[in-house]
This record gives structure tokens, sequence and C-alpha cells, in this order.
């Protein structure tokens, strides 16, 4: 009896530590533990008129935050922004998302945006993909490309969006599926050192900061249900969504560096069929879709 005990810990014991390894070899410890995150500091951005203009420029064209962050009238053509709404929030309207995802109120309006968070708590969210409760969010919002934002940037987006008239807009909680919620835990990298400009005298290296950092919101088609075009900002990795406007065949999604495979394949967010009732495999773009996600 006692050397089956001694069998057993030990076998258990084994399986322990290879459960152990198979955990820091696929999705790491994020999941159980929580997203990677640094402690926030108490500082602030001066506001001069320079940062608000640049601001202005990044967060509502180059990088899109304000058309993510504000409601649209899905009817209208063009489904132009409310106004009166920007930098509101609103939630997500596209049907393959793994739950309900809420891009937040971004206005200073105390109740229900983000009139008591900090300079820090915004600056982390933006490039680190941490909210200001701490959550991991998810990574339709592109933090992982606004990793690299440089610290002038980034204080100028936050000069911005505290310049925006506060809106008053209540908006549910983002609520994401099991085991969606903790796998994208692993997303999130703290910026603990400081990320300097980008020269515009190196003509190359300037056009591909601009291209792939702080603004790669690539101008993608939707083929909406009367056969017609409308330009759309894309996300990171390559996935189907359905929208207000039809089917995106070749949006991109961040997924490439989560590190679990599920995600990274975005089998989860190919699970709906298309609008006009064909599965995502009956697409023409699937195979191409499944492969380039390789």
């Amino acid at each position: 009896m006692r050397r089956f005990g001694k069998w057993f810990l030990i076998a258990l014991g084994s399986l322990v530590v290879l459960l152990a390894i198979a955990i820091t070899l696929t999705i790491g410890w994020s999941p159980f533990l929580g997203p990677k995150t640094r402690p926030l500091t108490n500082r602030t951005f001066e506001r001069t008129p320079q940062r608000l203009e640049r601001g202005r420029y990044i967060a509502t064209g180059l990088s899109g935050c304000i058309y993510c962050h504000t409601q649209h009238d899905w009817i209208a053509p063009g489904a132009p922004m409310l106004a009166g709404m920007s930098g509101g929030g609103d939630v997500l309207p596209y049907a393959d998302l793994p739950g309900r995802i809420v891009a937040p109120n971004l206005t200073p309006d105390p109740e229900t945006g983000a009139g008591h968070w900090t300079d820090d708590q915004l600056a982390r969210a933006i490039r680190e993909g941490v909210g200001h409760d701490g959550r991991a969010l998810f990574p339709i919002m592109p933090y992982k490309h606004y990793h690299n934002m440089s610290d002038e940037d980034l204080a100028s987006v936050v000069v911005y969006l505290r310049s925006l008239s506060p809106v008053h807009n209540p908006l549910p909680a983002t609520e994401i599926i099991f085991p969606v919620k903790y796998l994208i835990r692993t997303a999130p990298d703290p910026v603990t050192a400081p990320v300097a400009d980008v020269g515009s005298s190196d003509q190359l290296r300037y056009g591909t900061h601009l291209a792939s950092r702080p603004g790669r919101l690539c101008r993608l088609s939707y083929s909406s249900s009367a056969g017609t075009k409308r330009p759309w900002y894309g996300l990171r990795r390559r996935l189907l969504l359905h929208g207000p406007l039809g089917h995106c065949r070749q949006c991109e999604y961040h997924a490439r560096s989560i590190r679990n495979p599920i995600l990274r394949r975005g089998s989860f967010l190919e699970r709906t069929a298309h609008r006009t009732g064909r599965s995502p495999q009956a697409d023409p773009g699937h195979a191409r879709l499944q492969e380039s996600n390789r």
C-alpha cells in the first residue's frame, strides 16, 4: 500500500510538472494570473496648442480612435458619426465578436466617460492594452500597433481626448465569452522605456513608422447586401466579420501576438454564417484566410 502511494505521488507530481511546462510553452500564465502590467504613475501631460492639434490629427485621422469610439448612423449613406457624440463610445456592431465588445466613452464625462481616469490610465490603455480597471482590453483595439507610438504622440492623443466635449452616454459593460476572456490576457505588453519620435529626415523609416505604428488602419471594402462597396477601417488580422454594412472578407485582426493557437487562427470568430446564408468555408477567400493565419 505504501509503495502504491509512493508511485501515485510520483505520477501526480510528474503530471503537475508536465502540465506546468505545457502551459508555459503554450498560452503562458497570464490567463490565470492576469495580464502583464506596470504600476500606474501620477504623470500628467502638459496641454499645449501643438499637442492639441497633433492629437486631433492622430485620433481623428491617422489612428481612427474617434471613429471607433463614436456612435454611427448605420442606415445613412456612408454611416456618418452622430453629431454631438464624438468619442462618446459605442457597442461594436460586428456579429462575429466573442461576446459584447464596447468601445468606451473617452470624453471627460465624470459619470459615463473618462472624467475620473488619469492621464496614465489613458496612456496605458492606448499603448499597452490594459484598461483603467486593470483588465486586458480585447485586441480589436489595436494597441499592439500603438505599442511603439512615441511618447510625444501619446501625450498629444491624451491631450486631445481631454479636450473633447463631455458626452453623457451610459453603455453596458464589455462581456467576453469563455475562454476568450482569459486568453486575451496574454496580449497586453507594458511599455517601460521611453519611446522616441521618428524623425522625418529618414523618409523610408518615417513612412514605415506612419504606416505600421500609430495608425495602421487599412481601408478595406465591405460588400453590402445591396452589392455596393464601402470604405471601412480594417482590423489587424484577416478574419470574416459581419457588420451593419455587410460582411468584410479581408478584415485584419490583432491576433498574431496572442500565444493561444485558437485565437491566432481566429476560429472563434468564424463560427457564424454569412448574412447570405453561406458558411465561412463556402466563401472563396476562406482558404486564403486560413492559410495566412497559420
